[in-house]
């Protein structure tokens, strides 16, 4: 039986998920007003907006990165490296249109770094697309081409208006982040 705190993740996560993401549309009120509970029991478990739309969206996350394999599956029939191009746009695309939530756990996992963030899930998903591309190269040397995949992937959408202004890449442009997309995993698998 599930406790009201996760009930009220859940119903949170169910909000995140019919807004296509937006979390500033959700408001204190409005879980409780959904949930018919009042304002002060979601005060109670969660001290503020902000940490709770934080829980929630890297739960969230969490989810779709642990879908990552069927992904990984429906591409099978590509050449490694296009896989791994294929794949790795698809990700920068989810976080482009899923701006709010994605800004949200990158954030969260720079801010309170840990074992299992999303991060490192995200990092060790994309391992094996890492190793299909270099098969001669150990764990050891792959990981840190793979978490440097990851954090430039992040790193590239959370600075994306400074990299338009100072490389001119616009990543509202879909030819631009394929662009950056195939020079930046030439440039790990190298």
């Amino acid at each position: 039986m599930k406790g009201k705190r996760e009930e009220i993740i859940d119903c949170v996560i169910g909000m995140i998920e019919e807004s296509g993401g937006g979390v500033d549309s959700i408001s204190i009120r409005a879980i409780a007003e959904k949930m018919g509970i009042s304002v002060g029991l979601i005060n109670y478990y969660f001290k503020s907006k902000d940490l709770l739309m934080e829980e929630c969206v890297n739960r969230f996350i969490g989810k779709i990165v642990e879908s990552f394999p069927r992904y990984f599956e429906k591409y099978k029939d590509l050449n490694p490296l296009a896989r791994l191009k294929k794949l790795s746009l698809l990700n920068l695309g989810f976080l482009l249109s899923h701006d709010q939530i994605a800004t949200i756990s990158i954030l969260s996992d720079l801010r309170s770094p840990s074992e299992g963030d999303n991060t490192e899930m995200t990092a060790e998903k994309y391992l094996s697309l890492v190793k299909d591309c270099l098969p001669k190269r150990s764990d050891e040397e792959l990981r840190p081409l793979t978490y440097r995949l990851v954090y430039s992937m992040q790193t590239s959408f959370l600075r994306r208006s400074v990299i338009k202004e100072t490389l001119g890449i616009d990543f509202s442009k879909k030819e631009d982040v394929e662009a950056y997309n195939d020079r930046l995993i030439d440039a790990i698998v190298r």
